[in-house]
């Protein structure tokens, strides 16, 4: 009876011990598991921004700057991107990462202006319009055409 009575008191020990070690990790799992946050990143527009297209004939380049604010609690990428169209009808675009060879990072909280340019024939005709997106894998989103100094 005493050996009976050993044993079941190290079998209350046992489930007491891992009941407790359970909880632990519960609680440890639930932290590891909370949310980092997302970023949430749009094009600013009107006086908030620094947008605009600046073609420079003597560098046969357009100029592009616009501000990206992100509102999120992450860090997040972008590819921002412009799109030109001339005095003879034609068009073209180009990117951020074509200027740069990288995506731009923009910290959570904060805005940050994208610059890139883009290289044009001015011989063959000039800037009439130039719209700016904040991100090229996003382009179903709305763009701003942006001010021509």
């Amino acid at each position: 009876m005493k050996k009976l009575g050993f044993g079941l008191l190290a079998l209350v020990f046992v489930i007491a011990l891992a009941r407790g070690h359970g909880n632990n990790s519960s609680d440890s799992s639930t932290a590891a598991a909370a949310d980092t946050g997302s970023a949430k990143i749009t094009m600013l527009h009107g006086r908030t921004s620094d947008n605009a297209c600046t073609e420079e004939d003597g560098e046969a380049r357009i100029y592009v700057i616009f501000t990206l604010k992100n509102t999120g609690d992450a860090d997040g990428t972008v590819n921002p991107w412009a799109t030109f169209n001339y005095s003879d009808g034609g068009h073209s675009s180009e990117t951020y990462f074509s200027n740069h060879g990288d995506y731009l990072t923009v910290p959570a909280h904060s805005e940050i202006d994208a610059t890139f340019y883009h290289t044009f024939n001015p011989q063959q005709h000039a800037m009439i319009r130039c719209a700016g997106y904040a991100d090229l894998g996003g382009s179903e989103a709305a763009g701003f055409y942006l001010p021509i100094s």
